[in-house]
């Protein structure tokens, strides 16, 4: 059976208009720099080292969604105003 990895995931997700800003948080074991900057090319949108705490990926899960809802309000905000715009 084929396994897609996790980066290869990553970046299939991204691919896609639909779901390209869905936020992506690694759980991961690897601890070098370069390891960190490879999960941020593939799309990651945040990285948390094990051992893992429930309290900092409930806090991480807080921070993303908050941040992807706040997106959402100013992407709609942002064609209001250009519905505005071109109305004028």
């Amino acid at each position: 059976m084929f396994k897609v990895g996790d980066f290869e995931v990553c970046c299939r997700l991204r691919l896609h208009a639909t779901i390209s800003n869905v936020p992506v948080i690694f759980i991961t074991t690897m601890s070098e720099v370069s390891d960190d900057t490879l999960e941020f090319k593939v799309g990651a949108s945040d990285f948390i080292h094990k051992p893992i705490s429930a309290l900092i990926v409930s806090a991480r899960v807080r921070k993303h969604l908050k941040i992807k809802l706040t997106q959402n309000y100013l992407l709609k905000e942002n064609e209001k105003l250009k519905n505005r715009v071109q109305q004028s």
